[in-house]
């Protein structure tokens, strides 16, 4: 007898479809700054924090988040980025800036927990939605 768990199976598959085409895709240069030594942190993925932390001051202070960034703040988020900071530059930044975020959370009018029932409405409209749109109803 033979038995075969089928969704496993087709997950794996697609996990190893997946990791290569990342392999085929993937940019190179991410990581020769770092695999030479010049930095000793995930550049890109330091940049994203700044990014969401900007962001959510920016939700807090004027009740919308910054999707595009430009000026000033996307030239920083490209230094960041290109690894023209220090870890421990970043690290004194980021806690200055979650600080920050404090003081704003405590004056801002957002609720202080999701409404979870308008986000399960949201997603099952989204889904019905997107079912009927792509013929899976």
């Amino acid at each position: 007898m033979l038995c075969i768990n089928l969704q496993a199976f087709e997950r794996a598959s697609n996990d190893h479809l997946h990791y290569w085409d990342w392999r085929k895709h993937r940019n190179e240069s991410r990581w020769k700054a770092q695999e030479k030594g010049h930095i000793d942190y995930d550049a890109k993925n330091m940049m994203h924090t700044f990014r969401l932390l900007m962001s959510g001051e920016s939700k807090l202070r004027n009740g919308s988040p910054i999707v595009r960034f430009g000026g000033e703040s996307l030239s920083f988020l490209m230094k960041v980025r290109s690894g023209s900071y220090s870890y421990e530059e970043l690290i004194d930044l980021v806690e200055e800036k979650v600080s920050g975020l404090s003081e704003f959370r405590d004056k801002s009018d957002l609720p202080e927990a999701p409404d979870l029932e308008a986000i399960e409405t949201l997603l099952r409209e989204a889904t019905q939605l997107w079912q009927k749109n792509s013929g899976e109803e």
